[in-house]
């Protein structure tokens, strides 16, 4: 009897650069549907990527990184990640995010200033998911030590 592999194939790509290629244990990521999580043989998925986190797990060691939107696809033991735009979370700087945050609901409460509501809404939203990620990431070093 073979062993059972563990692992599946995951590329993280978007219109700018392939990001990750490689094997890993474990995917997670937030979909219109609420938050998701792949393994190994996983039925076949596809489903619209929102905003955040993208945390994926190889030998005991977790990445994050932070997607704007996209696309996944499972099927054939592979994940692909297709995002508009991808960051890696150690590459996110906290606290111009913590400001563009606090300019954004500044916004928000002051309609009449330079941003319209809709723009200070996205501004509001695009950072909270940046700020999200920084967390994900703080949650797995503190873990390690």
């Amino acid at each position: 009897m073979e062993p059972i592999n563990h692992t599946f194939k995951l590329n993280i790509i978007s219109v700018e650069k392939e990001y990750f290629r490689g094997d890993v244990e474990f995917v997670r990521f937030t979909s219109k549907v609420g938050e998701l999580g792949v393994m190994a043989h996983h039925i076949p998925l596809l489903t619209t990527l929102v905003p955040g986190p993208i945390v994926y797990k190889i030998n005991d060691t977790e990445e994050v990184f932070f997607s704007s939107g996209g696309l996944v696809e499972f099927k054939n033991n592979t994940l692909n990640i297709l995002a508009d735009t991808c960051i890696r979370a150690a590459d996110l700087d906290e606290m111009m995010l913590k400001s563009a945050q606090e300019k954004a609901q500044q916004a928000l409460l002051n309609k009449e200033k330079s941003k319209s509501f809709n723009q200070a809404y996205a501004e509001l939203a695009r950072t909270t998911a940046l700020l999200k990620t920084i967390q994900e990431l703080r949650k797995i070093r503190d873990t390690k030590h």
